[in-house]
């Protein structure tokens, strides 16, 4: 028997019960990685895919949730700007292919503040 061969998907949920989100979110925890709060890296071939889905199935309201799964393309990284939800130093050869952006702190400017200052040192 041929063996088959594993992908990355993406997994993202909008669930309307806060107990139901409480719930998947737990499951999905211990199956794939956290990349977001409702998004998540899973890893497997297609008859496991088949068999996550039948689980999450049972967390779900179909009538008022959305459930989606997205199959990464191999070769495929996840691009990560701000915080990682990676722990940094670990190095984890399970963590999903993904680049992380450095970005500098700085901070945006809100259009319009410099004519408020300078409407309140006229002033």
């Amino acid at each position: 028997m041929a063996t088959q061969r594993q992908h990355w998907s993406l997994i993202a949920y909008d669930v309307r019960s806060p107990r139901r989100i409480q719930r998947l979110h737990r499951f999905l925890r211990t199956q794939a990685y956290a990349l977001q709060e409702s998004v998540f890296a899973w890893y497997g071939t297609e008859q496991a895919k088949l068999q996550l889905q039948a689980r999450m199935l049972d967390f779900i309201n179909a009538a008022e949730d959305d459930l989606r799964g997205y199959r990464m393309r191999a070769g495929t990284e996840i691009q990560l700007w701000g915080k990682s939800p990676f722990v940094e130093g670990v190095f984890d050869t399970g963590y999903p292919p993904h680049k992380t952006h450095i970005i500098e702190n700085v901070t945006a400017e809100v259009p319009g503040d410099d004519e408020q200052d300078m409407d309140e040192d006229a002033a």
